[in-house]
């Protein structure tokens, strides 16, 4: 899902340039064309050195040449020097009023590297007046918000106090409140910026999130810290207040899983943390057998440790797919009972249609969904395994729900099933279990 939103931003970026320094201003147009045929190169390291250039030149025309970099050059690398130097421009206050006029407009993805500058060059008062706009806007078209996304994940790149400035601002925003992903999509991009300033708001916020964000909030500071106060909200902070002064982030970090598997249902091994959860199971012909029978008794044992507070669905598929409800169901003791006897009842055999299962899990909107299968797809509306990897990466991009994914008897581990589950779940914050 892309917004629709079109900002008018182009009229401003056309407006004269007025340069404090003169000589810096006539330097500018004499290197401006040579600036401009690197920007034109076919040679990604010709277009960031022209990126590079442009740092000097703080103005209206350079962020003319810089911004179609940052959101159409097929280069990540190039991309991502293009936010550098949009967001370079922060401090310049030249620059600032024709900022302010146009992003109380509408913004789309390209634009908003350009708020992302402008928030974080701004005063509380500012950047308060921007968010109740924000705020007013998004009421009006609920899905506008889907344009910071690709902004906040660059700034997760950013070790920069200012980075937190930004992220901090969207986590005022109303769709932080109201909608997981983008809860979760600034959540994880604070767990990247290495800034005591984001730890001070991770801590902060971590009462006031839940489900699989709370646990990537908890899963950062365990790394980071190295102490495991798993849940306990007031130990986080109590820690916090002890070691925020000179607090210096560990070169290696090992992951601790047992920050969050303390009085948390399991399935293989993996944390159910998320409020809203989906278990798709493979019933193609190919887990007939102790497989089948393994799988279902595994997966009852999950049903029914789920708390109450944890919503769920149940998925099978083979060449045909199964859904146990049109939505998901609260965990209560009756429902994990209907849940039980519908995979106790569940037959074995066909093909296997893995793209298709994925696809209509993903659009009941869960939190995280744990995938077990045997077997590569042999059916179904994409069968080639990069291609799923990438359909489902792209589907999810707006979603940002977790896939876990374990493979039984999945061969060796660098055989092309393996890969494929491993990939499946790397590109989709998840985990992957093998299963003998």
């Amino acid at each position: 899902m892309r917004t629709t939103l079109i900002m008018a931003v182009l009229p401003f970026l056309l407006c004269p340039v007025h340069a404090a320094d003169d000589d810096l201003l006539v330097e500018f147009r004499k290197e401006k064309r040579r600036i401009e045929l690197q920007l034109a190169s076919v040679n990604l390291n010709d277009r960031v050195a022209g990126l590079n250039a442009l740092r000097k030149y703080p103005s209206v025309d350079a962020v003319r040449l810089a911004l179609p970099h940052w959101s159409k050059d097929p280069s990540p690398a190039v991309r991502s020097t293009a936010g550098e130097v949009l967001f370079s421009f922060k401090d310049h206050a030249r620059l600032r009023p024709a900022l302010r006029a146009e992003l109380k407009k509408e913004i789309n993805e390209t634009t908003s590297i350009l708020l992302a500058a402008w928030l974080a060059g701004a005063d509380a008062r500012e950047r308060q007046e921007m968010i109740d706009g924000l705020n007013k806007l998004y009421l009006k078209r609920p899905e506008g918000h889907y344009s910071l996304f690709t902004v906040a994940d660059w700034l997760a790149t950013q070790q920069y106090g200012s980075a937190v400035v930004v992220l901090s601002a969207f986590a005022d925003l109303d769709p932080f409140k109201r909608q997981f992903a983008f809860r979760r999509c600034v959540v994880m991009a604070l767990t990247g910026v290495r800034h005591p300033e984001a730890v001070d708001r991770l801590v902060a916020l971590l009462p006031q999130v839940d489900g699989e964000v709370r646990a990537d909030i908890i899963r950062h500071l365990t790394q980071i810290s190295r102490q495991n106060f798993g849940d306990d909200n007031a130990a986080w902070q109590e820690w916090w207040r002890g070691n925020k002064a000179g607090f210096s982030f560990p070169d290696a970090v090992q992951l601790r899983q047992a920050a969050l598997q303390r009085g948390t249902a399991t399935y293989y091994g993996i944390p159910v943390v998320g409020k809203k959860v989906i278990f798709i199971l493979d019933t193609s012909g190919s887990m007939k057998g102790q497989r089948i029978v393994s799988a279902k008794k595994e997966l009852i044992r999950t049903i029914e440790e789920l708390p109450t507070t944890t919503s769920f669905n149940l998925v099978a598929f083979n060449s045909e797919l199964g859904v146990w409800r049109r939505g998901l169901e609260p965990a209560a003791p009756t429902t994990k009972a209907r849940g039980v006897r519908w995979v106790e009842e569940l037959p074995a055999g066909g093909a296997t249609f893995t793209f298709d299962a994925l696809k209509a899990t993903l659009e009941q909107q869960p939190e995280a969904i744990y995938l077990l299968t045997d077997g590569e797809p042999t059916g179904g509306a994409i069968v080639e395994p990069d291609a799923i990897v990438e359909a489902v990466r792209q589907m999810n991009r707006y979603r940002r729900c977790t896939i876990h994914v374990i493979g039984v008897a999945p061969g060796p581990e660098d055989g092309p099933f393996s890969q494929f589950m491993k990939k499946l779940a790397a590109e989709n914050w998840g985990q992957y279990r093998r299963v003998e």
